[in-house]
């Protein structure tokens, strides 16, 4: 009887070290996600009686592809913690940017709080899409998911591979652009283009200005279609003077914002529209997907 008590005791002590993540849990968990482009992600590996909440903008198709699947849920506007608590979620998927406070609070109540950062990279993408799979019970449907995007994407490359390879930037909203160790810098050497970016030295997310940016003279210019009525710094070169002597030889190509906020398949749209832009001849004969 003691040496039964010790066994059992021992297992509590274990129990209490164990992070949520490490709980096999008795049946699928409960899910909320508060920031799009993990909504996005959930939405594709979970069943739809799992997802508690998403975040309310994801229901909007300018923000995402999966924004019908988005409406039938619960629309949460604010990462308010009570809110939250109030649904009884196993786990509870937040931003990069979220507020640290309501994590703390969810946490010291026993509720499992995730917070990926963004993908530098396609093998960090393969890595979060696997969690996530796994998290929410579903490892196979992530495997399967990765499997297609990798297949995919592998035609792409091996399409482009023996092309010249053109110069592009991403240029959005106040200048704003991606450089090196990015996904956007990944999606664009898988379309088989040099990031002019990380040409000029950026790393992650910066800053550049019109004029910089014509002088540097790149063969394509990436805008997206969000916002794309409102006037911001990086349209309003489409109307600038030096912009006028690029314009003849300078391929403009707009992503959807709804795609690049959704991991999967929409990833590698951008990317296949990104390589047909810049080589549509060796496009020409395979089929769009």
């Amino acid at each position: 009887m003691y040496s039964f008590c010790r066994k059992y005791a021992f297992l509590i002590v274990c129990l209490g070290f164990l992070m949520p993540s490490q709980i096999m849990w008795a049946k699928e968990p409960t899910i909320i996600s508060l920031e799009t482009r993990l909504d996005g992600l959930v939405l594709q590996l979970a069943d739809s009686p799992q997802i508690l909440a998403v975040r309310q903008r994801t229901q909007k198709q300018c923000n995402s592809v999966f924004w019908k699947q988005a409406e039938e849920i619960t629309g949460l506007r604010r990462e308010m913690g009570e809110e939250i608590y109030s649904l009884k979620p196993d786990i509870v998927f937040f931003g990069q940017w979220s507020d640290r406070n309501t994590q703390k609070m969810l946490k010291g109540l026993g509720i499992e709080v995730e917070r990926p950062t963004d993908p530098r990279s396609w093998e960090e993408l393969w890595k979060e899409i696997a969690h996530v799979g796994k998290l929410v019970g579903h490892p196979q449907r992530a495997k399967e998911l990765i499997d297609k995007m990798q297949k995919r994407l592998q035609c792409i490359e091996e399409t482009t591979s023996t092309l010249s390879h053109k110069r592009a930037i991403y240029y959005v909203g106040s200048g704003v652009t991606r450089g090196g160790k990015t996904l956007l810098d990944s999606m664009l050497k898988s379309a088989g283009l040099i990031n002019v970016a990380t040409e000029a030295g950026i790393t992650g997310m910066g800053r550049m200005g019109v004029e910089e940016l014509t002088l540097l003279k790149p063969d394509m210019i990436v805008f997206t279609d969000y916002n794309k009525d409102t006037p911001t710094m990086s349209r309003q070169l489409l109307e600038h003077p030096i912009f006028d002597k690029l314009s003849k030889k300078t391929i403009i190509v707009e992503l959807h914002a709804s795609k690049l906020n959704s991991p999967g398949m929409p990833y590698i749209d951008c990317v296949e529209q990104l390589a047909r832009a810049a080589h549509p001849e060796a496009f020409s004969a395979i089929a769009k997907k």
